[in-house]
Parts: structure tokens; C-alpha cells; sequence
């Protein structure tokens, strides 16, 4: 059972490290500089030229160790490799620059040093070493290596049997493993310790193809990979079956770019140097295409980049190690390689942990190995002299066959290239005697040299100085172009400027003529405003002096009226006296009468009472007739006293609605100038203080009139009261005095002859009563006059106050009037003045700008650039027409020289016509060498 693959946490930037090494002899002796510095801190690498590069993920000066890079390279993905996880490190730069000596170091021959302390060690041996340090306490586990050389793009196995060093491996897509590659038929050998690594080190760097170049004494002419696969038990996983973690560590050694010319590589190393160039071009590509997302990644262009595959954009953890030289000499191989380094940083790979095998998956795979040489065992047991199973043998047989094809064509090659080798040494000697002659032409050639180096550097001479002037003026050119784009870019606003302020000017006319347009209005608004304020202060004039008139009239109505009524009121008084006077004087009478009606009745009622009750009778009617007349008299009286209160009454109330009807019409008036004079408020504010004070005035009479009409109605109601009280209780004694004249009369003609003493009784009791009535009578009269001289004197105080208030508001009218129209002939002047001297109008003086239609925004030339106005000018200039001919440093003769076409041709009639002279055929074949 297959436990499935866990990814890393997403994709992860691959990890790219530089390290510099110092300058070697070689360098020095070549007058090589420093010239790029690595920064540690910033993690950025400075060249001389200006560039920087970076940040990466770890730089390393010259005087970083062995040691110091693995322990922060390779040691944590040591750590990945044994949690399941495949991990690459390769190693890319120029030729020289310290690849193979970071890869694999020097060996401790004593084993002195373990693999975190040994300063020389590379990090293949150190991998190795740390891998069974970290594994020394498992007891299941396996290593096992491989090491692969690319070399012309062909695979090699360097750790294969000596008879199969030169087989060619072919690659293969592994399916079973998605994106892997498989190849045929690698060796795969199981270590135990770090000696057997060593060994085998040494063994793959024997095989591997080196050779001696001008830039390295042994340059590794040859792309090299070793794999390390490690398969050990899971302890930290919990489960019924055993499960196998497995992990892989890729340590590649790319075989380092070069120039072909400055590394002296001539025939097969020239191809070797191409074959390795075109292999990290490919590379080159591929990051290129990683890091821009390309649909195709030329993977298949090289069997290097379809090594590294899956450590490119795949599923493995991968670091690059990027090594330079700081010389001068190799600055621009470095700043490549800083190229490539940077590109490759932003390359993503997505890390996923291997699938875990079981014990019963492996046994299984050992099995089919096994009975695969059992197979085979059995094959060379049957068969003698045989020792491959048929498949193998078949196999074998075509590989010869294909050998023996291979040989026949290679020595078909060989005699070609011997036939071409003897032509070849004929051809030298032709070609030397041709040489020979050019060698001579040149000798002559040389003296001519010299007179022309002389000229040249005269020549030179000026030619600096026309270059001086060229500079100047092309400077000059280059800042007038700057200059101008200046000036264009401020035209350009200034253009757009005025375009801004022709579009506001535009809308400021408008402005100004509905500006206009309103100063008119308002002016029209303004004299009719002014017109109908005229009008209206001449018509409130006018209501002013009809209300005054109106007021004094009212007034002097009024008067009449109050002095009418005072002299009606005086003269009822003086009846109403009168009739209490005759009342009093019937009283008198009546009671003189009775006075001497009794005593007649009492000295003639003893001899005479029949007569006597005849005369009595008489006596007694007439005195009723008198007590009729004198009640009819008191009600006469109190009707007239009554009739008298009631036009009191009409009269202080039609006063008092005149009154009110005047405060009324007042506040009404008040009421049209507040709404007429609305607008005016400031200059009629004093006319309506005064209005109101008026007003106020007036209220302030109307109620003391009131108060005055209603004490005089409640001092005559009561007088009238009392007057009518003793009226009542008169007339109650005379009814009581009738009625008991009434009773006598009826009693007389019973009681006259029998009882004197009654009549008598009676006579004293009627004498008593009459006594007591005349006494009231003549009391109340005087009462009664007393009190009607009161109200004659109240009456007439009343009408003088009256009169004299009627005459105060006479005035205060008259004043007010005067003010109000006063104070809206100032508030019309005031006004006038406003409208006619202080109200600023609009006038125009001529100085605005007339409207027109102007075009702001023009079109704008582009100004020239330098190269355009230096192309003009030397369009422009005169050519030339004429060259001064100077003495050619080569002679007639010297032209005479044979053309590289020329040879050949000789040379192929000299194979066709071997008795023919070389010298014969030379001089018949000679042409001008254009």
C-alpha cells in the first residue's frame, strides 16, 4: 500500500545562492582586476560597470569556506531529503570559476574530520557523510548512487563496468512517476560509508572527460549528475504494515560556459565548447520561459534541461549555486551568469513528499529482479559458452551488428580521410610557395605602412578635433532639443490656459449681460417702486387730514351731545323738583285737612253722628281722591325718574358705541398705514409709536368715560331706588290708611252709634298715620332734592370733563397728524434723495472689452529632434564632388596575388594535371585578389 504524496506548503521559489571566488595567478598574470564585490548583508552582488544584482538568496565573498556554504545551502535539504522530499543542487558558471571544486572538494585521505568539520570537503562527499550520520540510528535502511555524464549530448554511466564506459544510455519518460525520467540501463550502487563514496568519486572523475584549456589546466568538458536515492522504515508513522520513506538528492556539475577564442579550444574541443554552450543555452531558455509563463518550456531542445525537469518548475526542492570570478578579464561571462542567476530566482516549484512503499511493494520489486537472473542463470547452465538469456543475446547480436556497421563506415571514413590528407600536403606545398611570394609583397608593403601610419595619425589628429566639434554641436543640438521640448510643453499649457480663460472670458460676457439686463430691471423696478411709494405717501396724507377732520367733527358732536344732554338732564331735575314740590305742598294741604277734618269730626261726633257719618263719608272720599291723586302724582314721579335712567342709559350707550366705534375706525386706520407703510418701516416707526400711543389714548378715555357713565348710572340707579322705596312705602301707608278709611266706613254705620271711643281711637290713629306720612314725604323730598342737586353738579362736572377731554384729543389729533405728515414727507424725501443721488446705478464707460469671437487655442508645432535637424542639415550640405587621390600602399605588382578561388581551382587542375608546373599554372591562373 502507497501512502499519498503531501505538497510543501504551495509553490516555493527556487533557491539561489553566488559565491565568488578570489582572484587565481592566471588572472594576475593577465592584469586582471577585482571588479565585482558581493555584499553579504544585502545579499547583492556589485559589478564595476554600475550594475547591481539581486537580492538573492545567500552571497559569498572570496573568503567564504567549504563549510560555511554547505552548512547554509545544502545541510537543511538534506533534512528534506530524509522527510521524502527530492531535492537538486547544481552548480552553473563560467569555465574556471570553482563548480567541480564546490561539488566535490578535496578528500580527507586520514578521515580526520567528520562531515561538518572537514574545511575541504565538497558537498557531494559531505551530503553523503551527513546522510549515514542522520541515518546512523535506523536499522532498515538503503543508499544507493548513480553518477551520469552528458558529454556531446550523449549519456554516459561513470560508474559502470570498465567494458561499458563508452555505452551511450537512452532516456525515458516514467510514467509511473508523472514528469520523472527513467534512464536505461543506469548502475545504481548501494554504499555503506563515506570511503565507498570517496571511491566512487574518484572512480566517475577517472572517466569523466577533462582536458587542459588557456583559462583551466583541467576543465570539465562534460555535464556530470550524481544521484543519491535513500530508502529507510518510517518510525514516526503508526500502521499495521511497515512503510519505506524514500528521498533523492540531484547534486549536478554543469560543465562551465566559455569563449572558444579565449580558451584556446581548437577541432574537438571547439566542438566539446559548442555542445556545452548550446546545452546551457537550452537551460538559458527554459528559465526564461519558467519566468514568464510561456505555453511551451523547451524541455526536449537538450538532454540537460530533460535531466533537470522535474528540478525546474516541477515537484523537487532546488537550489543553484551561481560561482564567478571577480576579474576584469571574465566580467562579461559574469554578468551572464548574474543574468541567468536572477531570472532563475523567480522560477516556482511546487515541492511534493514521495509515496511511501511498503516492505511487501519492495519485496515485490526484488523478487522480479531476482527471477529475472535466475532466468538468466538458468540460460548459462543449459547452454555452453552462452550465458545470457535469449532476449540478451538478441540484444547483444544487434548491438555487433551495429558495431560491425559502425566500424565498416568508420573505415570508409578512414580512407576518405586519407586520400583528403595526401591532397592536403600537396595543397601546403603550392600554398606555400604562394606564401612565399606574399611574404616578399608584404615586407614592401610594410615600409608603405609606415609613411601611411604617419599620415593616419595626422589625420587623427584632426579628425579628434572635427569629433571635439561634432560632440559640441551634437551637445548643442541635444540641448537646444531639450529647450525646445521645454518651450513646447509650456506653449502647450499655455495654449490650454488660454483655451480656459477664452472659455471664461466667453462666460463672463454672458455674465456681463444678464448683469446688464438685471441693473436695467432693477433700475425700472426701482422708479416704479419709488412712483408707487410717492403715491402712497400722498394718499395716507390725504386719508390723514379726512381722519383729522373726521375726528374733530366727531368731537365737536360729541360736545353737542354731551351739552345736550346735560342741559335735558338739568332740566328734568328741575321738574322732577317741581313735582316734588307740589307733592309736598298736597301733603301739607292733605294733611291740614285731615288736620281740621278731624277736629270738626271730633267736636261734632257726639251731637251729630248721622250727619256726621254722612259728612264723614264725604270727608273720607275726598281725602281718597286726594291720597289717589297724590299716589298717581308719586308715580308720575317715578315714571318720570325712570324715563329719565333710561335715556341716561341710551345715551352713555350710544356714547359708548360711538366711542367704541371711534377706537374701532382708529385701529382700523392704524391697521392700512402699518400695511401701507410695511416697506417704509425704519421711517414711519416713530408715526407708529405715536398711533399707538394715540391708541392707547383712546382706550385709556373710552374706559374712564365708561367708568365715569357707569358710576353716574349706579349713583342715580341708586337714588332712584331710594326714591322709589319711600314712593312705595308712601303709597303702602295710604293704601293702609284708605283701607282702614274703607274698614271705618264700613264699621261706621255699625259701630256710630254705638261707640265714640273708636272713632276717636281711629281719628288719632289716621291723625298719626297722616302726621307720620307727611313727615316721610317731606323727609324723602328733601332727600330727593338733595340728591337731584348732587346729580346736577356730578352731571355737569362730567360734561365740562367730557368737553375738555374732547378738546385735549382735539389736539393730541391735531399733532399727530401734523407728525405723521411730517414724518412721510422727511421718509419721501429720504427716499427720493436714496433712489435719485445715494443709489449707485450701472453705468458703462466705454472701457469693456467689445464681445468678439477669438480663437485661444492654436496649433502647436512639434519641435525637432537633434537627429532630425542634424540629418537636415547634412541634407543640406554640398557634396562632394571631388577626392584628392593619394599613392596606394600596395604596388601594381602586389596586386598580383592569387585569390583563395584561384587556389582551389589550381589546385584541382594540379590534382587532374600532376606534370604540369606549379609555376606554369600559377602564372596562367593569376588574378587581381578584389
Amino acid at each position: 500500500m502507497n501512502k499519498p504524496k503531501d505538497k510543501k506548503n504551495g509553490k516555493k521559489n527556487v533557491q539561489v545562492v553566488v559565491r565568488l571566488r578570489p582572484l587565481n595567478n592566471t588572472e594576475r598574470n593577465e592584469g586582471g582586476i577585482s571588479t565585482i564585490k558581493a555584499d553579504v548583508v544585502t545579499k547583492t552582488i556589485a559589478t564595476s560597470v554600475g550594475k547591481q544584482f539581486g537580492p538573492f538568496d545567500k552571497c559569498y565573498g572570496p573568503e567564504a569556506t567549504q563549510q560555511e556554504v554547505y552548512m547554509d545551502t545544502v545541510a537543511p535539504l538534506i533534512k528534506e531529503v530524509l522527510n521524502g522530499f527530492n531535492c537538486t543542487v547544481f552548480a552553473y558558471g563560467q569555465t574556471g570559476t570553482g563548480k567541480t571544486f564546490t561539488m566535490e572538494g578535496t578528500h580527507d585521505e586520514e578521515g580526520d574530520y567528520s562531515w561538518d568539520s572537514d574545511p575541504k570537503a565538497g558537498i557531494i562527499p559531505r551530503a553523503l557523510h551527513q546522510i549515514f550520520s542522520a541515518l546512523a540510528g535506523i536499522e532498515d535502511f538503503c543508499v544507493r548512487v548513480s553518477y551520469v555524464e552528458l558529454y556531446n549530448e550523449e549519456l554516459y554511466d561513470l560508474l559502470g563496468p570498465a567494458g561499458d564506459a563508452e555505452q551511450r544510455l537512452r532516456i525515458f519518460d516514467d510514467k509511473a512517476h508523472g514528469n520523472g525520467i527513467l534512464i536505461n540501463n543506469l548502475t545504481e550502487v548501494t554504499v555503506r560509508n563515506r570511503n565507498e563514496v570517496y571511491s566512487l568519486l574518484k572512480k566517475g572523475a577517472e572517466r569523466r572527460r577533462t582536458a587542459a584549456t588557456l583559462m583551466n589546466m583541467s576543465s570539465s568538458r562534460s555535464h556530470s549528475v550524481f544521484t543519491v536515492s535513500v530508502l529507510f522504515r518510517d518510525n514516526e508513522t503508526k500502521s499495521e504494515e511497515l512503510l519505506l520513506k524514500t528521498g533523492k538528492l540531484n547534486l549536478v556539475d554543469l560543465a562551465g560556459s566559455e569563449n572558444i577564442g579565449r580558451s584556446g579550444s581548437t577541432a574537438g574541443r571547439a566542438r566539446e565548447a559548442g555542445s556545452i554552450n548550446q546545452s546551457l543555452l537550452t537551460l538559458g531558455r527554459v528559465i526564461t520561459a519558467l519566468t514568464s509563463n510561456a505555453s511551451h518550456i523547451p524541455y526536449r531542445e537538450s538532454k540537460l534541461t530533460r535531466i533537470l525537469q522535474d528540478s525546474l518548475g516541477g515537484k523537487t526542492i532546488t537550489t543553484i549555486i551561481a560561482t564567478l570570478t571577480p576579474s576584469s578579464t571574465s566580467l562579461e561571462e559574469s554578468v551572464s551568469t548574474l543574468e541567468y542567476a536572477q531570472r532563475a530566482k523567480n522560477i516556482k516549484n511546487s515541492p511534493e513528499v514521495n509515496q511511501q512503499i511498503t516492505r511487501k511493494a519492495l519485496l515485490r520489486e526484488y523478487s522480479d529482479e531476482i527471477e529475472r537472473l535466475r532466468r538468466d542463470l538458468i540460460a548459462a547452465r543449459e547452454k555452453n559458452g552462452v550465458f545470457l538469456a535469449q532476449e540478451n543475446y538478441d540484444e547483444l547480436q544487434e548491438q555487433i551488428k551495429e558495431n560491425n556497421a559502425r566500424i565498416d563506415e568508420l573505415e570508409a571514413q578512414l580512407e576518405v580521410t586519407m586520400r583528403k590528407y595526401e591532397q592536403v600536403v600537396k595543397d601546403f606545398e603550392f600554398i606555400d610557395q604562394q606564401y612565399q611570394i606574399a611574404y616578399q609583397k608584404h615586407l614592401a608593403a610594410l615600409s608603405k605602412l609606415a609613411m601611411r601610419m604617419d599620415e593616419l595619425k595626422v589625420e587623427k589628429e584632426e579628425r579628434l578635433k572635427s569629433l571635439k566639434q561634432y560632440e559640441a554641436a551634437k551637445l548643442a543640438l541635444e540641448q537646444s532639443e531639450d529647450e525646445g521640448r521645454k518651450l513646447y510643453a509650456q506653449a502647450r499649457q499655455v495654449n490650454e490656459s488660454n483655451i480656459v480663460i477664452g472659455n471664461e472670458l466667453e462666460k463672463m460676457h454672458e455674465k456681463y449681460m444678464k448683469c446688464q439686463m438685471i441693473f436695467e430691471e432693477n433700475n425700472k423696478l426701482l422708479g416704479n417702486f419709488s412712483a408707487n411709494q410717492i403715491g402712497s405717501t400722498h394718499r395716507m396724507k390725504d386719508e390723514i387730514y379726512q381722519f383729522n377732520s373726521a375726528s374733530i367733527a366727531d368731537i365737536e358732536s360729541m360736545k353737542g351731545h354731551c351739552r345736550a344732554i346735560h342741559d335735558a338732564s338739568v332740566q328734568r331735575l328741575r321738574k322732577m323738583e317741581e313735582v316734588s314740590k307740589s307733592v309736598n305742598v298736597l301733603v301739607h294741604d292733605a294733611r291740614g285737612y285731615l288736620s281740621d277734618l278731624l277736629s270738626e269730626f271730633k267736636n261734632n261726633s257726639e251731637n251729630q253722628s248721622n250727619g256726621f257719618q254722612q259728612g264723614l263719608l264725604t270727608k273720607l272720599t275726598t281725602l281718597s281722591g286726594i291720597l289717589s291723586g297724590l299716589l298717581s302724582l308719586e308715580n308720575n314721579h317715578y315714571n318720570s325718574m325712570e324715563s329719565f335712567m333710561n335715556s341716561c342709559r341710551q345715551y352713555f350707550e350710544s356714547h359708548s358705541s360711538s366711542i367704541e366705534a371711534f377706537n374701532l375706525s382708529s385701529v382700523a386706520k392704524f391697521e392700512e398705514e402699518k400695511l401701507l407703510y410695511s416697506q417704509m418701516e425704519e421711517l414711519v416707526r416713530r408715526l407708529k409709536a405715536n398711533q399707538e400711543s394715540r391708541a392707547r389714548e383712546v382706550e385709556e378715555f373710552v374706559e374712564n368715560q365708561t367708568m365715569s357713565r357707569n358710576a353716574l348710572v349706579n349713583v342715580a340707579g341708586e337714588k332712584s331706588m331710594e326714591l322709589k322705596n319711600t314712593f312705595e312705602k308712601a303709597s303702602e301707608g295710604n293704601a293702609n290708611a284708605q283701607n282702614e278709611i274703607e274698614k271705618m266706613n264700613s264699621l261706621i254705620p255699625a259701630f256710630v252709634s254705638g261707640s265714640i271711643k273708636i272713632t276717636q281711637e281711629v281719628v288719632s290713629d289716621t291723625t298719626f298715620n297722616l302726621t307720620t306720612l307727611s313727615n316721610s314725604v317731606q323727609n324723602h323730598y328733601n332727600e330727593v332734592n338733595s340728591n337731584l342737586n348732587e346729580a346736577t353738579t356730578v352731571i355737569g362736572q362730567q360734561a365740562e370733563v367730557l368737553c375738555n377731554t374732547m378738546d385735549q384729543h382735539r389736539e393730541v389729533d391735531n399733532v399727530l397728524a401734523t407728525k405723521a405728515v411730517n414724518h412721510l414727507d422727511a421718509s419721501q424725501k429720504s427716499m427720493e434723495h436714496f433712489v435719485h443721488q445715494e443709489l449707485v446705478r450701472f453705468k458703462s464707460d466705454g472701457d469693456t472689452p467689445a464681445r468678439k469671437r477669438r480663437a485661444f487655442g492654436v496649433e502647436l508645432m512639434q519641435p525637432s529632434s537633434a537627429n532630425d535637424l542634424y540629418s537636415n542639415a547634412a541634407a543640406n550640405l554640398s557634396p562632394i564632388k571631388a577626392f584628392s587621390m593619394r599613392e596606394s600602399i600596395l604596388a601594381p605588382e602586389m596586386g598580383m596575388l592569387m585569390s583563395p578561388d584561384t587556389i582551389k581551382a589550381a589546385l584541382v587542375a594540379q590534382s587532374k594535371k600532376p606534370t604540369t608546373s606549379v609555376s606554369s599554372e600559377g602564372s596562367e591562373n593569376m588574378q587581381v585578389d578584389g
